[in-house]
Order: C-alpha cells, then structure tokens, then sequence
C-alpha cells in the first residue's frame, strides 16, 4: 500500500481559544497558564483574530479563579511579541486594575494606551478616576478629570464623596 503521511495540522488562535477554555472548564489552571504563554508566539501577530483571541483569554482569566497579576502577565507577554492590544483589551484590564486596587498597573496600563495611540472611552477614564479615589491618589483623579475636560457625573459624585471623606472639602 502508498504510505500516506498525515497532513500537518497548524493551530489557529482559535484552537488555542478552544483548548484554554476547556483547560479552564476543567479548572487545569497550570496547563492553562502554560498555553497562554504559548498563544503569544504564534507567527502573525497582526492578525486580528488574535489579538480577538487575546482579549478573550484575557477576559476568561479575570473571570475564573486565575488571578489579574495573570491576566497582566499575558498582556506583558503580548506586548513583548508585538501583539498590538485593542481598546477593549485595555478596558477590561484598567477596569479590573482600578477595582481591584492595582494601582500603579492602572496608571501603567493607561501610559501604554497613550503611547500606543489607543483612545480611551467615557467608561475607562471613569474606571480611572474611581480607581484614583480608592487609592487616596484623589489629586491623580482630580487631574484626569481636569486634563480630558470630562462631564463624567458619576466619577465626579466618586471623587466629591472621597475629598469630603479626606476632609479636602475645599477641593470638592
């Protein structure tokens, strides 16, 4: 009989999606680890199904028991291979950034949006200012809200409460 050779099966960053949310499923949170470290090698780093991808994994790690200093971690090693984040990578990690007190991450995160030419939205700023508040870095929130001219009443109503609580009444 011809020998047949099997074809060669190359792995798309949706399979790697696949496989990471069944390796969550199954709560194989090392496996899970390894394989998002993995999924920033892959040969076409502009493709936007990855970067899709990414923030899919992203969203899943801040999801299940995995921590954010993980989902930091793969947004460290996707920028280290040149996988350009999109708005909504960002967004999520300073929104979890900014309630979960990881402070100097947050302004980090919001540095690389800059410098990246990112826009930021209404959402995220707002996400900043709160996290600014939580931290006591309530001059930071004042300049953010001051810089971009926002009309942000809720991050405005934050910020108010958290002066009045500092006893900074004549900065509210």
């Amino acid at each position: 009989p011809p020998s047949q050779t099997a074809p060669v099966l190359t792995p798309t960053p949706m399979m790697f999606y696949s496989l990471f949310r069944l390796l969550l499923i199954n709560k194989l949170w090392a496996q899970a680890v390894a394989l998002s470290r993995y999924l920033v090698h892959c040969e076409n780093t502009n493709d936007p199904v990855l970067v899709g991808v990414c923030f899919h994994v992203i969203r899943e790690i801040c999801r299940s028991r995995l921590q954010l200093s993980r989902a930091l971690e793969f947004f460290s090693n996707m920028m280290g291979a040149s996988i350009i984040p999109s708005q909504s990578i960002l967004s999520l990690l300073i929104t979890r950034c900014a309630s979960r007190s990881f402070h100097s991450d947050m302004l980090r995160l919001m540095g690389d949006m800059h410098r990246l030419g990112i826009s930021a939205d209404e959402k995220i700023y707002a996400a900043a200012v709160q996290g600014c508040c939580k931290v006591n870095d309530l001059d930071r929130a004042i300049a953010i809200l001051h810089t971009f001219n926002l009309r942000l009443p809720l991050s405005y109503n934050y910020l108010i409460n958290s002066l009045k609580n500092k006893d900074r009444c004549q900065d509210a």
